[in-house]
């Protein structure tokens, strides 16, 4: 009995070190195709044109291209893990009706475009300097300011992207974390009991920056924010925000160096999107900024 008591237990120990790391990187970084059910026109009645255009290091990105007439100024718009060019399109909503263009784009592993492992940000950024690349190139009367709006992943992918130079002149973050080794660490913590904590933390994050091409645990979008000054950086959190802590955001803020302003709502991680006041208040900023 004690000999087959010490089988299982055995079994039970190879499972959860080996099966489970594998399992957990798999989720954190696989992303599964989801198709797009809608476009600007049935949902919001935008016209558009849907584009195509390369991440800097050549990966396929899907898009498309929503015009304002005689706009000088364009809105691109950086969706967050798991959403699309479409399902977090009413983030501009008040920005196209200020007159501003608007290019959203598949990130690579979501939705149109090419790739199947996600990184968090950090070589999204290249996408993001990709789409800039494409403005500059295709639409430069249209994109002779450009605002990049983003949340979650989005956001961390074109702090990344502005710290690197790409041509935009303001950032309006939406939710998204100071470092995700940190954020990481905090979620194995939070949401898993112990030992699977430390599997996670310790084996299957490691594992995730192995698919992703990229060490997760060293990308901090904090680190990041000086480099982005003078441009103008307006940060939007949830005080109740389940996913990444409003801490994040205050740390973001803090690190920031030029014209900045904090928002912080009561909302969680996905509906401070939805806020109206807010949308509104980014409008006001761009405008104080940038000028009408």
């Amino acid at each position: 009995m004690a000999a087959k008591a010490t089988s299982v237990g055995i079994h039970l120990f190879l499972i959860l070190v080996l099966v489970t790391p594998y399992v957990m990187a798999a989720v954190m970084t696989y992303r599964p195709k989801v198709g797009i059910a809608g476009t600007p026109l049935s949902e919001l009645s935008w016209p558009y044109e849907a584009v195509a255009f390369v991440a800097t290091d050549g990966t396929k990105l899907s898009g498309w291209w929503i015009p304002a007439k005689g706009a000088e100024r364009t809105v691109l718009l950086c969706h967050g893990l798991g959403a699309n060019k479409l399902n977090q399109l009413h983030m501009a909503r008040r920005l196209h009706e200020a007159g501003y263009n608007v290019l959203t784009f598949d990130f690579r592993a979501h939705g149109e475009s090419g790739g199947q492992f996600s990184s968090f940000g950090d070589r999204e950024r290249r996408d993001v300097l990709g789409a800039v690349r494409y403005l500059k190139a295709a639409r430069p009367d249209a994109a002779r300011q450009i605002v990049a709006v983003g949340a979650s992943l989005g956001a961390a992918a074109m702090i990344a992207a502005a710290a690197e130079g790409a041509d935009v002149d303001a950032l309006v973050i939406y939710a998204t974390y100071a470092d995700l080794g940190d954020l990481a660490k905090d979620v194995c913590d939070r949401r898993f009991p112990w030992p699977v904590n430390y599997v996670g933390r310790y084996l299957a994050v490691p594992l995730a920056s192995a698919h992703a091409g990229t060490n997760l645990e060293a990308f901090a979008p904090v680190g990041m924010m000086g480099r982005i000054a003078p441009r103008p950086v307006m940060i939007v959190h949830g005080k109740r925000d389940e996913i990444i802590p409003v801490e994040n955001g205050r740390r973001l803020f803090e690190a920031a160096r030029g014209p900045k302003e904090l928002i912080l709502l009561e909302g969680g991680h996905n509906d401070i999107i939805d806020d109206e006041p807010t949308a509104r208040s980014v409008v006001k900023f761009l405008d104080d900024q940038l000028g009408k």
